[in-house]
Formats: C-alpha cells, structure tokens, sequence
C-alpha cells in the first residue's frame, strides 16, 4: 500500500438506508395490523406516496420483489412469444439480461450511442425482423426521451419494457422521461439513491397494466381464480416500513448525493474530464470516463493508494460465459466504453477532502498509465476548494 497510513481507505460506495428509530413508528404499525404481506396497507401506502411523489395518477405504480422480477412479469404481461428474441444493450448491468431470459426469451445483445451509453431505437431497424421485444436500459440514472421510444413502438408494433434501474430521481425531475403506456422498471436496492434494502416499482399509465401485474406477482391469483402463471414477487410491509421510512428523508438524502455531485463536477472538470452524471438529477455512483482504453491499469493504481473504485458493468454482458452464447450485433462503442469508463467512490458521508484525494489519485493513475497527459488539480481549483 502507497497511501499513508493514517489516510483510511476510501470504498466506492457505502449504502445508507434509514436508522432504526426512524423505521420503528412503522414496524409498529405492523405489529398493530397483524399483516405482514400480501398487499398489506404500508405497501399501499407507500405505493399511494411515490404516485405523489413522481406526480402520477393513483393505479400507476405498483410494488414488486425487486426491479428483475418487476422486469420479467412486465414482459410475460405483454404477452412476448417465448423462445423470441428481445433486443437489449450489451451494456448494463447482468440483471436485465438474466430478466430477459428468466421471461423465456433470448437476449440479443446490441450496441449503445457513444453520447447517451443508451441504445439508440433507430439501430434496432436493421434487425425489426428479427426481435419480438426491446429493454432499453437508462444507464446509471441518465433519463430516456420516452417520446422517442413511443415513436418507435408506434412504427415497429414492438413491445417495450425500460430498465429504469438508477432513475428514481431522474424519473420524477426530467420532463422528457414521463410516464406512458411503456412501463418503467425502477429498482429499490440498497445501493440505490432511494432504497429499501430490496425492492422494485414499475410505473405504466396503462392501470389494467399495473393491475395484471400485481396480480401476476401473487402466483398470478385474480380474486380466487388464477388466469397467468406468475411468481411470488409481492413487497412485504417491513420492506414497504423501510421504504416509507426512506421517503420521509427523501429530500435530505437527496441534497448530500447533489453536493457530492456538484463536487465531482467541479474538481473533475478541472482536470478536463467529465462526471458521467449531468443535470438536474442525481444517481448513487459517479462515472467517469477515461481519454484512453486501460481502466485495469487506472483500477489497480487507485486500489495501492487506497482508492477503491469499480467497473460496475464489467465488461458487458456479452462477455459473461452465462451469456456469451447469445446473439449480437458488433458492439464498438460497447467495447470502448467497458475498457474506459470507472466508477469512482459515491456515498453519503464522503467530504471535499475525499473528493480532492480521489481527484488527486485519479491524475496521478493517468499519468503512470499515459505520461504523455499531463493532468493535475490546478491552483485555481485548490484556491477555490
């Protein structure tokens, strides 16, 4: 280890969910019900909470297990042929494949736009024939333009489902990543902005939608007759306390993840690079991506100066021996991005102090890796800080 000793190791990220005095009042409440699951009235309630919170009309939003399985009962809703193909990014996290296929269908793995990391929906054209469904993903929290993907599936008669994962702040600010008759999958995961240790929502403006989908997460029950074969993917209430919980603090968790924000853009544009995360939203990891192709080199440089950092999508999906069998078109940009894009320590608790450490590790990881930049935190900055 090159770092001092008495600098402690910076992790890359330090999930933070509600204390237990703040949960308590709402674990009360369940012990007061005797309900524990099946759409017990926390659940409803927290459900009736975000369609506030998001400015959604009531019926729009429904609970699940988490994102993954919200992912594979909103493709069985739409009524996908299994054994088809559903176009997905190469580019994401190993869950929405994993979706795709636990929906009995084959992923088919394409490219992202160099600019958005998203799937651009005119480059699915050349393969129309072939797919039966899509899953954009919104990487890292970045909105989708949900007009464009109407219009898609206005041309093409293609179900959609988004992998909205890391959008729970973007969803509810970004004007163009509105509701709509595609449903959006947000995850509720311990790691994500606004969490409830594990959990899901799927948010659709299509009410029998939402309805068919709750349904499906009990076994696929409708009252006393079962229509669907479904899964066990229903929210329990001591998730939905924590989640309610979560929300009562919403806006104070939100503003330290936008002052740590504010921070990377500051000092990384210093530097003349550029925190991933842009606008008005925010996302629980900071991405950056590097001017050359060897985030291995950059990775293992900041790990012996204590700075933990993460390819949070390895290197594509397409990759993974669990996927590496399914088919693909040529994924270039995919290939660039998995060899230079990083994610930095994002959490909670982080001050400027850590941002400059990291900041300061990150030039000196570049020159090791390519003595040709010359990057470094300028005075000006420092005058600033």
């Amino acid at each position: 280890m090159s770092y001092s000793l008495h600098e402690s190791p910076i992790p890359v990220m330090k999930p933070l969910l509600p204390t237990a005095d703040l949960i308590t009042p709402y674990l009360e409440q369940i012990d007061e019900n005797r309900w524990y699951s099946n759409f017990g009235p926390l659940v409803t309630q927290l459900e009736s909470r975000l369609e506030k919170h998001f400015g959604v009309e009531e019926g729009t939003v429904a609970l699940v297990s988490s994102a993954t399985s919200g992912i594979v009962m909103a493709m069985r809703t739409l009524s996908v042929p299994r054994g088809s193909y559903c176009a997905l990014p190469a580019w994401t996290f190993a869950a929405t494949p994993a979706a795709v296929y636990n929906a009995d269908m084959v992923p088919f793995f394409v490219d992202v736009d160099e600019d958005t990391w998203a799937v651009d929906p005119e480059s699915l054209l050349q393969i129309r024939e072939k797919i039966s469904a899509v899953v954009p993903v919104a990487p890292f929290g970045t909105p989708l333009d949900m007009d464009h993907w109407e219009s898609f599936q206005a041309r093409t008669g293609l179900p959609i489902v988004v992998d909205a994962a890391s959008c729970f702040d973007s969803f509810a600010r970004v004007d163009s990543f509105r509701i709509s008759e595609i449903p959006v999958i947000l995850s509720l995961h311990a790691t994500k902005t606004f969490g409830c240790g594990e959990g899901g929502l799927i948010i659709c403006k299509n009410k029998d939608f939402i309805k068919r989908i709750k349904d499906l997460s009990n076994f696929g029950f409708t009252d006393e007759e079962m229509y669907a074969r479904g899964e066990n993917a229903k929210m329990s209430e001591y998730t939905a306390a924590v989640g309610l919980a979560e929300l009562d603090n919403w806006e104070n968790k939100r503003a330290h993840y936008q002052e740590l924000s504010d921070l990377y853009s500051k000092y990384l544009g210093n530097i003349g690079l550029q925190n991933w995360r842009s606008g008005d939203w925010i996302s629980s990891t900071s991405i950056v991506r590097l001017p050359f192709d060897r985030v291995e080199d950059v990775v293992n440089i900041l790990k012996s100066k204590g700075i933990e950092t993460r390819r949070w999508w390895r290197r594509g999906c397409h990759h993974f021996q669990a996927y590496s069998e399914f088919p693909r078109l040529p994924l270039i940009t995919t290939e660039v991005l998995v060899n230079s894009a990083l994610g930095l320590p994002n959490w909670i608790g982080m001050t400027e102090e850590h941002v400059k450490r990291v900041i300061s590790g990150l030039c000196e990881a570049i020159q090791a890796t390519d003595p040709s930049r010359a990057v470094s935190i300028s005075p000006k900055s420092e005058a600033k800080a």
